[in-house]
């Protein structure tokens, strides 16, 4: 559990599976990414705020800010782990990044009420050519992202009352 309050960091924080972190609200805890300094982790160049991969990780409540070069969730496989698989991002809040979500290796994830906002690249990014299955989406929303949904080799996969508004999509969304 992660009570009320900003958090300021300046590395990636890595989930590798069978973890659940709780915040206070996405108003009320605050995770914010300091620098973008590109980490290697398991194989993969990151600079985000958190970094899941391997099963069961579950993110509640909690709101992520960065800059223009940070990911605010990124979920793969790496060198050693599976992919990311049978978690869940609900009650999210991503401010200011320039990628909200990158899904990049992974399946069977249930993303609720997740807010991707101001982001400069992408709020749903899943644009990889790596394979992403059975992903669920109910009450997501990406609002003045460059392109608020990028979907790529995604399949089996449901949105339920999601949306976007004032993105330049172009061929993307």
């Amino acid at each position: 559990y992660i009570p009320e309050g900003t958090y300021e960091i300046d590395a990636t924080l890595i989930c590798y599976g069978k973890k659940k972190i709780v915040g206070a609200g996405s108003d009320s805890t605050i995770i914010k990414r300091l620098n973008a300094t590109a980490q290697t982790i398991d194989g993969n160049t990151v600079y985000s705020v958190f970094y899941l991969t391997s099963r069961y990780n579950c993110i509640e409540s909690i709101g992520i800010e960065g800059d223009s070069t940070v990911q605010g969730v990124v979920l793969t496989a790496g060198t050693v782990y599976e992919p990311a698989s049978n978690g869940s991002l609900r009650n999210i809040k991503i401010d200011a990044c320039g990628q909200g979500i990158v899904g990049r290796e992974m399946y069977m994830y249930m993303f609720d009420n997740v807010i991707c906002r101001y982001c400069t690249s992408s709020g749903f990014d899943f644009s990889s050519a790596l394979a992403k299955t059975s992903l669920t989406f109910s009450s997501c929303w990406a609002e003045n992202c460059e392109v608020p949904w990028d979907f790529m080799q995604t399949v089996y996969s449901t949105m339920n009352s999601c949306g976007a508004d004032a993105g330049n999509s172009g061929d993307h969304s």
